[in-house]
């Protein structure tokens, strides 16, 4: 029996909306890294680790290789942009070296 190498797949999980999505990257040697998408719809976002990391071995045993699967830490949401009022312009542009020189 042939020496297969692994498929390397690099599954990242953020938070989207509330709830929790993981996504992969396949790393198949001599190709470009691409990402894993679910048959019936064709999106990258998978609910639940357990559902990517079945289609990472699946993925991996239709080409005949094995699966070596990473996790990396959860990468942070996207953070809505901050409003401020009125008054906390004021009060900070007060308290800026500029303004107290002026005083």
């Amino acid at each position: 029996m042939a020496k297969t190498s692994p498929l390397r797949f690099e599954v990242t999980s953020r938070t989207q909306n509330g709830n929790t999505v993981y996504e992969a990257v396949a790393s198949i040697p001599g190709f470009r890294p691409v990402a894993v998408e679910k048959i019936e719809d064709g999106t990258t976002k998978f609910n639940t680790r357990s559902a990517i990391t079945y289609v990472c071995k699946n993925r991996a045993a239709a080409l005949g290789m094995t699966a070596l699967i990473r996790y990396s830490a959860t990468t942070p949401a996207a953070t809505a942009p901050t409003t401020t009022t009125g008054n906390s312009v004021r009060k900070a542009n007060a308290r800026t070296p500029a303004s107290v020189a002026k005083r």
